[in-house]
């Protein structure tokens, strides 16, 4: 798949060399006319990051320009309503029941929370959690995340 910048690219290297009108490369390329007029706008403040991010990257090779974060996201099965998010560096399984808790006080108590195998739910403490408020906790199964695909499909697009 060729992105849509670098077709860009390519419709207006033939526009020139053959002299095709800009609808006709648009429409060989599958572009529309405003992404082949469009230019992108840098401001001072864009390079002043950039070349702050170039700076620290060498010190701290395994930052690049991308920090790891986890997410949270407890999502109603019946309705597919988000009920809650948490974002962070780190979510251990006492963030975990801290969510929960505050969800329980606001909402009703789950039959069961339907979670994956990551180490803040398979958790002791959250294992006595369950037990002690009566409720089950289902694994899906290791490296099968289509069972929990709503929830996957959430994660991927927030």
């Amino acid at each position: 798949m060729v992105k849509s910048s670098q077709r860009k690219l390519m419709a207006n290297a033939v526009a020139l060399k053959y002299g095709f009108s800009i609808r006709r490369v648009c429409s060989l390329f599958h572009i529309s006319e405003t992404t082949y007029h469009y230019v992108s706008k840098l401001n001072d403040n864009n390079e002043r990051i950039a070349k702050l991010l170039l700076e620290i990257t060498p010190e701290h090779r395994t930052w690049g320009f991308q920090l790891c974060y986890l997410s949270l996201n407890i999502i109603d099965d019946y309705n597919r309503e988000a009920l809650e998010s948490e974002i962070d560096l780190s979510l251990p399984s006492t963030r975990v029941i801290r969510a929960l808790n505050r969800l329980i006080e606001c909402r009703s108590k789950p039959f069961a929370i339907r979670c994956d195998n990551g180490p803040e739910y398979i958790s002791d403490i959250l294992k006595r959690w369950a037990r002690k408020n009566d409720i089950e906790l289902w694994y899906i199964q290791p490296g099968n995340p289509q069972q929990n695909g709503y929830v996957e499909q959430f994660n991927r697009t927030m």
